[in-house]
């Protein structure tokens, strides 16, 4: 996120203006009902951020009761002294922030470390001496023109003290934008003044992957191209190697990809653009059989009009959101010693499906089921004779909820158990 903050003089002549004409609420703290000169440790200060090329950006407001005992009480006989008993102690009750984003600024998402906020009123509760409490507003900007916001305590109660008049104290922050392609949509809002994020205002997130194998090293190809209607930002894609392949190296066109988290991190990505990556591992003896490697985009600052997935989150699952390839890597080996052998299922952790390898010295009859940490059977994958040699199964759980579970083979009387994790 690049800050952008915008000065022009006939704007700070009209706000000087509006504010001669009282027009504009004040930003120094009002006076109480107690006393002109009573003073109350309580502020508010607010702060944006704003992406050059996605025009998406987010408010920040923080109200704080300042940590200055000795001055409140010194001035006002009102923290921690004898006189806490008379006003209340060290605590300011019911705070009410009021901040209204322009109507032409469409909220993405609403955060807060405390309290509700309804798209007008911030009902922050209370704070004890030295606390904070902070709310953020993500936005995407939708129109050209001039963006200035407050933020102001309209409310509170502080020991015998009470604020008095409309506004405490207020913050405001401002940008302009002009001469930038807009979207030439205007999304619908909802009554309660929350966007209705539509179908018009997303980021539709189609993933691809190719592999080409090469003696003992398989690269994969993986693209992310955003199909529109609208530019995103933060995205990020999700590929997790088989355990069976050993990481390499990796070449992204743009962002980077941690193998540690198997995480790629794009960032944002204007209508038609494609990011590219490519990664090389290695093939180990422990792969057998189709092995298949999946990438899903993860993450995203606009929904998805497949899926409607609020901002950020990671539970996306469109249909073009995920793309998958694979390759043959042969009958893999014949065990020694072993009556059979239940191999690590890959992907681990996985959505919804992943591949359990297992392996037969000679026929016999198998059974691999799936049981949830309560012992419950969730699945059966195999029940029946098998032939020798490498096989494997489909673990499908699209009805099954995240969380850990048991794949266990019995097969002669001998018992195997792995531990898999289903991540939605």
């Amino acid at each position: 996120m690049q800050h952008q903050r915008y000065y022009p003089t006939f704007v700070l002549s009209l706000a000087l203006m509006v504010t001669m004409l009282g027009l504009f609420p004040q930003q120094a703290a009002a006076t109480t009902d107690a006393d002109d000169a009573s003073y109350i440790p309580l502020s508010i200060s607010k702060t944006f951020e704003l992406d050059e090329e996605t025009l998406i950006g987010s408010y920040h407001v923080t109200v704080t009761f300042e940590d200055t005992c000795f001055e409140a009480a010194a001035k006002s006989g009102a923290c921690c002294t004898a006189a806490s008993s008379k006003t209340g102690g060290c605590t300011i009750d019911n705070i009410v922030v009021e901040d209204i984003p322009n109507e032409t600024l469409v909220i993405l998402d609403v955060t807060t470390t405390q309290g509700t906020y309804d798209g007008e009123i911030w009902l922050v509760g209370d704070l004890e001496e030295g606390e904070s409490a902070s709310l953020w507003i993500d936005f995407q900007v939708v129109e050209q023109g001039l963006y200035v916001n407050v933020a102001c305590i309209v409310d509170f109660y502080y020991g015998a003290m009470a604020k008095a008049g409309k506004y405490y104290d207020c913050a405001y922050t401002e940008f302009l934008i002009v001469d930038r392609q807009i979207p030439d949509f205007v999304p619908e809002r909802s009554p309660g003044g929350i966007t209705d994020r539509g179908p018009r205002f997303a980021a539709d997130l189609e993933a691809g992957k190719e592999v080409a194998v090469d003696g003992n090293t398989a690269t994969y190809t993986i693209t992310v191209e955003n199909l529109g209607p609208s530019s995103t930002a933060k995205v990020q894609a999700t590929d997790h190697l088989p355990d069976c392949l050993e990481f390499d190296s990796s070449d992204a066109d743009r962002g980077s990809y941690n193998p540690d988290t198997w995480i790629w991190d794009i960032g944002a990505l204007k209508v038609g653009e494609t990011a590219t990556l490519t990664i090389t591992a290695t093939i180990t003896d422990a792969c057998t059989g189709t092995v298949t490697n999946t990438v899903s985009v993860s993450r995203s600052s606009l929904p998805d009009p497949g899926n409607f997935f609020n901002l950020f989150d990671e539970g996306n699952s469109a249909a073009n959101n995920s793309a998958s390839a694979s390759f043959d890597a042969g009958s893999g080996r014949v065990l020694a010693g072993a009556a059979f052998e239940l191999g690590r299922n890959y992907p681990n952790p996985f959505n919804p499906t992943t591949i359990v390898p297992f392996a037969m010295a000679e026929a016999s009859h198998v059974s691999i089921r799936v049981y949830d940490l309560l012992g419950r059977e969730v699945k059966v994958l195999v029940d029946g004779e098998m032939a020798a040699g490498v096989h494997e199964v489909v673990f499908e759980a699209n009805n099954l909820p995240t969380g850990v579970y048991l794949i266990r083979m019995q097969a002669a009387g001998i018992v195997q158990t792995q531990r898999v994790t289903l991540m939605k």
